[in-house]
């Protein structure tokens, strides 16, 4: 049974600090060289005398409200001795005494063939680099998906702890004396043989491992702005319309779409009209077939106002915005055929109909009639023009099936990871010739994860295996 140890659960991936850095957690999943476990306890390593009785670590990330899933299990936990201490918040500040007892510690310490102390650099702000240890029989992964909620009842999840984990909180110590129950609950599933195997990854750069580079999005800290990806999808649509006519055709297969005539951004959704309006239009799209909207959502959710959702109004608005195209359309050929049908009646009283008046009559009554038929075919197009709504977002950032549907109509849900593979498996010379385009579609393999935190460790192990192959080549 239990040793009563107590159980740490680690925040992993989270913050904006790994927006732009690698992140000392980083070293969690991986094997080092000597066949052991180092853990890094977040959010600086350091931990107080409570951590010293810690026994069994668990990895988690947070999936959304109150809720975090387990990504790893280190049991039979070592503290370093050096990593019980306190720090200055301030993480540009380095205890000198501590960084040294740490260096000392991780001298030997190596992923895939370097220092530890190399990879992270040994100045800078990191006082500690590694909290835990472990042998290479205590590491684990799931088996399957385990999910832990906080504070709640919910049915789905493995396990409901009466504690809560606050999402400002990188780890959270359970002890059996302070919290008996809940570290029951962790301690049964920590040592269930099913849920579990060994996880003995070690780093192992891949030979065709190509380090992923900077783009303007991320130099200008633009990966999470709406705007920016809305103003980069625009352009892009207006670059190569056939690439996105073809890619919309797969989203609305039920209507023929032939041709991009207009790509509008920010428009304004405000109109005279019975029915609420307003707002700005992250993307309008007119074809001949159709008002495509969009609306792009990151990390934002539909808005409701006054109880009316923002796309409800911008479905209005185009619903108006197709009414006053026809009613201007009509006024415009109602008016040309009145004019044309006088040109008749002056021409057909005309004695002499070949001479240089009649021919300019005649002349005038071709080139209206073309112009008649003209806003005929147009005017019969708009009234066949559908509204087609769609709300793009990231795959962690799902809006309710309730939230599309406005009226009669439901918008569709567009994940950036259907763009993400679509033009990678359909676009990839304007890719590959365009590298605006591809600092675009490489800005979007953030949003096709299922959370956040995933997005950040694959980032992150990007960042890893870059910095052990820059120092490999140096």
């Amino acid at each position: 049974m239990s040793d009563e140890k107590g159980i740490v659960l680690n925040r992993m991936y989270t913050g904006s600090y790994l927006s732009s850095n690698l992140g000392h957690e980083v070293i969690n999943m991986f094997q080092a060289d000597d066949d052991k476990h180092y853990l890094y306890l977040n959010a600086k390593g350091n931990f107080s005398p409570r951590g010293q009785n810690m026994g069994t670590m668990l990895l988690v990330r947070g999936i959304g409200d109150k809720q975090v899933e387990v990504v790893g299990m280190a049991m039979n936990l070592t503290p370093v001795e050096s990593a019980c201490c306190q720090l200055p918040r301030d993480l540009g500040r380095i205890n000198k005494p501590v960084h040294d007892a740490q260096m000392l510690f991780i001298e030997n310490v190596k992923y895939g063939g370097q220092p530890i102390k190399k990879i992270f650099g040994d100045e800078g702000q990191q006082s500690v680099f590694v909290s835990y240890v472990t042998d290479n029989k205590s590491f684990y992964k799931p088996k399957h998906r385990i999910i832990i909620n906080f504070g709640t009842e919910d049915k789905d999840a493995d396990v409901n702890l009466s504690i809560n984990f606050a999402s400002t909180s990188l780890h959270q110590f359970i002890e059996h004396n302070s919290s008996p129950q809940d570290w029951l609950q962790l301690d049964n599933l920590c040592k269930d043989p099913s849920l579990w195997e060994l996880d003995n990854q070690k780093v192992s750069v891949p030979d065709d491992f190509s380090e992923r580079q900077d783009t303007l999005f991320d130099i200008c800290r633009m990966q999470d702005d709406e705007n920016s990806f809305s103003n980069a999808l625009s352009y892009f649509i207006e670059k190569y319309p056939d690439i996105w006519i073809d890619f919309l055709q797969t989203k609305f297969s039920d209507i023929k779409l032939s041709k991009i005539d207009s790509v509008n951004r920010e428009e304004d959704a405000k109109a005279e009209s019975d029915k609420p309006t307003g707002g700005r239009i992250d993307l309008l799209i007119r074809t001949p077939e159709c008002y495509i909207v969009i609306e792009n959502k990151i990390d934002s959710g539909i808005i409701i106002q006054n109880g009316i959702s923002q796309i409800q109004r911008y479905f209005n608005y185009v619903m108006w915005l197709k009414e006053d195209e026809i009613s201007s359309l009509s006024k415009e050929l109602i008016s040309l055929r009145k004019q044309n049908e006088k040109r008749k009646e002056q021409y057909n009283h005309l004695k002499n109909k070949e001479g240089v008046r009649g021919t300019a009559w005649k002349k005038e009554i071709e080139e209206s009639t073309i112009q008649i038929d003209k806003l005929d075919k147009e005017l019969t197009q708009v009234n066949a023009r559908e509204f087609r709504g769609i709300v793009l977002c990231p795959n962690y950032n799902h809006p309710k099936i309730k939230e599309l549907e406005v009226g009669g109509y439901k918008y569709e849900q567009l994940l950036y990871s259907d763009i993400y593979y679509w033009l990678k498996n359909n676009a990839s010379e304007e890719l590959g010739n365009d590298p605006n385009f591809m600092a675009f579609h490489d800005a979007m393999k953030k949003h096709k994860y299922e959370t956040k935190s995933e997005a950040l460790y694959e980032d992150m192990k990007t960042r890893f295996y870059s910095q052990i192959q820059q120092i490999n080549n140096a």
